[in-house]
């Protein structure tokens, strides 16, 4: 079956939160599938988070995965340097009955690949690394987290979309409204 990509908004926002509370869990079992899809749903309103991709995957019409990349600014770092343009790829989802088909990094592939082609330099995530640094990501760079961490420090990754926008950078990865509460890290 055919999976199809498109960009949406927050007119989208019931099929990016039902996706949410499939792939992680819905109020009355185990799981963050109600926070992830508040900020999912939040993310795509909020206009500290602009610019902001959101992909949404169909098959056969039925939206099965969804990832959101949104703005990023870098806090404290050279101030002679000119700012570079990060992302954070935040959350991806795939549908429970849908997971191991290639959904999930077929929207990753293509959020990248869209990023790049609108000039995003650098692209962060928490995630884990086993699965994150087959698309390039790597914890070896200098940009902090905006909170601590609650998994490993190799969890905290970056990507280079343009090569070498990394080299420098330094200081503290802050996000859109949305996505800056505590809870999220």
């Amino acid at each position: 079956m055919a999976i199809t990509m498109r960009e949406i908004g927050v007119a989208k926002a019931d099929a990016i939160r039902a996706i949410c509370l499939d792939a992680f869990g819905t109020e009355g079992e185990e799981g963050e599938g109600p926070a992830v899809a508040s900020l999912a749903v939040a993310l795509l309103a909020d206009e500290t988070a602009q610019p902001c991709l959101a992909l949404l995957a169909e098959e056969e019409g039925e939206p099965c995965g969804c990832v959101i990349f949104s703005a990023v600014r870098i806090e404290g770092g050279d101030p002679i340097k000119a700012p570079i343009k990060v992302s954070i790829l935040a959350p991806l989802a795939v549908s429970r009955h849908r997971h191991g088909g290639g959904i999930g990094g077929s929207l990753v592939r293509r959020g990248l690949e869209l990023l790049r082609e609108r000039g995003t330099e650098a692209v962060l995530v928490y995630g884990d690394p086993a699965y994150y640094s087959r698309f390039g990501f790597s914890h070896r760079h200098q940009i902090q987290a905006p909170y601590p961490l609650s998994y490993p420090a190799e969890a905290w990754m970056a990507l280079e979309l343009r090569p070498g926008a990394l080299d420098s950078v330094t200081g503290v990865a802050r996000c859109g409204q949305a996505l800056s509460a505590p809870e999220h890290w």
